[in-house]
């Protein structure tokens, strides 16, 4: 009995705290994870929050359907879970957004790497039925200590820069700076 009854608890709160449709964790779980995290990142052990939009997402909704909507998200969700390290934890924010929190982070040019490789993961088209489409994503990313050590903050700053990724190339990042430039 007492299995069972583990067994049902720990389903519901798996559903809890995960997105019903792709799976990954949900925005109720970012906040306290974020301020968590933020408590034990430093200079040499920044945290990134890296914001991430998939590009013209309501088009392709509109054109294709919800249901080739829903596969996109939950294919995106796969490749972007599938190009973290494991102590990184993947949300789903909200429609077409995503958000990963990276632990242990020492330079800019580990995220440059990881960001690079996250990017090379939509280098191949998704197919769905009949469809073969190519998906592109904006992305941002803000570091703690560097930038902010306040939770809403780095979101924020993350989603500026992902913003400013927008109105670059197709597939691109920016990592958030005072100055409106990349690092």
């Amino acid at each position: 009995m007492s299995d069972i009854v583990y067994e049902r608890t720990s389903k519901l709160n798996f559903q809890a705290s995960h997105d019903h449709l792709t799976g990954v964790l949900n925005r109720t779980e970012l906040k306290p994870a974020l301020k968590q995290a933020i408590t034990t990142c430093s200079e040499d052990n920044k945290l990134a929050v890296i914001f991430i939009d998939i590009n013209k997402f309501k088009q392709l909704n509109d054109e294709y359907d919800h249901l080739i909507g829903d596969q996109v998200l939950i294919e995106t969700a796969k490749r972007i879970t599938s190009s973290v390290r494991a102590g990184d934890d993947v949300y789903r924010y909200g429609g077409d957004e995503f958000v990963i929190i990276t632990h242990n982070i020492a330079k800019y040019r580990h995220i440059n790497a990881m960001i690079t490789h996250l990017l090379a993961c939509f280098d191949n088209p998704f197919v769905f039925e009949q469809f073969t489409l190519n998906i592109s994503l904006s992305i941002g990313v803000a570091l703690a200590p560097d930038h902010s050590l306040d939770h809403q903050e780095l979101l924020k700053l993350a989603d500026q820069a992902m913003y400013h990724a927008k109105h670059e190339l197709k597939n691109s990042y920016h990592i958030y700076n005072n100055h409106n430039q990349e690092d």
